[in-house]
Formats: C-alpha cells, structure tokens, sequence
C-alpha cells in the first residue's frame, strides 16, 4: 500500500474523529476557543464555523480530485491551530487543549505543538505529492481494517503520551525531582 493512502487515511480519520463531534456541541468549541483568548468573542462564532467546516470539508476531500483543496483546508486548520498552541505554550497558559473533546481532554504541551507540526509535514507532503490518484473506492477492507487499527492506535498512542507527561510534571512539581 502506498504510503499516500496511508497518509490520507490518517488525516481523514483524525479530521473526522476531531471535526464531526464539534458540529453536535458546537458550543463547547467555542467555550474551548474562548480559553486560549486569542480571538474578539464576536468573532468566535464565525471563526469556529470556518474551523469545522474546513477541518470536515478538508479531510472528506482528500479522497476526491480536490486533494489539493482539501490539503489546503487542512493547511489552513493546523496553522491557525499551531499559532495558537504556540501563544499559550510561550505565554505559559496551563489549559485544555481541547484537541479531541470527545475522547476527554488533554492538557496544551509542547507535544500538543509536535503533533500539530508532524500533521501539517503530512499534509504538506500530501499537497507536493498528489499526482497519486487513489480514491476510497480503489482499497479493499483488509486494507480499510489496517488504516482504521493504526488510527485508532495513534490517538490512542497520543492519549498515554499526554497523561505520561502530566504525571511527570505532577512528579516534578511534588518531589522537585527529574527523571
């Protein structure tokens, strides 16, 4: 399988896993926008509408002869992401990153940021990349199977890492000590 279609693959299941559930509570997204106090409340509302439709609209047409439209959507979402994970991380805000609402929620870490930039390298390999025409319907179930398992195993993967470093720093701040 080509690395193409597993990289397709991969930001269409976290877009989706991460887009879809901000359109049912929509309102808990902007509540979690507001914390990183970067943007007029007037604005969050709209700005928050383009977010999940871009975040949505991108991964759904990274299957399609739009890939570079949806590549671009994306783009768009994790720059604006990044700029302001980036913000609050120098600004040293302790806060929710608000990444994955649905599954719980994470603490903003530099990790946060990594991942954030490990996606846009993706996509941007995507966008440079895309004379790879593979559509959903060109791969079999086995192949859907194995995508699907090593998604779910990445967020997964990300969870333990963010409760891994929140326990370091518990440590460190109560015992003052560094492994």
């Amino acid at each position: 399988m080509e690395v193409i279609v597993v990289f397709k693959i991969l930001l269409v299941s976290i877009f989706l896993i991460s887009g879809v559930p901000k359109i049912f509570n929509f309102k808990k997204f902007i509540i979690g926008m507001q914390e990183y106090k970067l943007i007029p409340i007037k604005y969050l509302n709209a700005l928050g509408l383009i977010f999940v439709i871009s975040e949505i609209t991108g991964a759904v047409l990274l299957f399609t002869k739009f890939i570079l439209i949806g590549t671009g959507l994306i783009l768009f979402v994790l720059i604006c992401y990044g700029i302001a994970v980036g913000i609050n991380l120098i600004k040293k805000e302790e806060m929710d990153c608000h990444c994955f609402d649905t599954f719980g929620t994470t603490k903003l870490t530099w990790a946060t940021l990594t991942r954030i930039i490990l996606l846009a390298a993706i996509t941007l390999y995507l966008a440079i990349y895309n004379n790879i025409t593979v559509t959903i319907v060109d791969l079999n179930y086995s192949s859907l199977s194995i995508i699907a398992f090593l998604s779910i195993s990445l967020l997964l993967f990300n969870e333990l890492f963010q409760k891994g470093l929140e326990l370091y720093s518990k440590i460190k701040d109560q015992y003052g000590v560094e492994y």
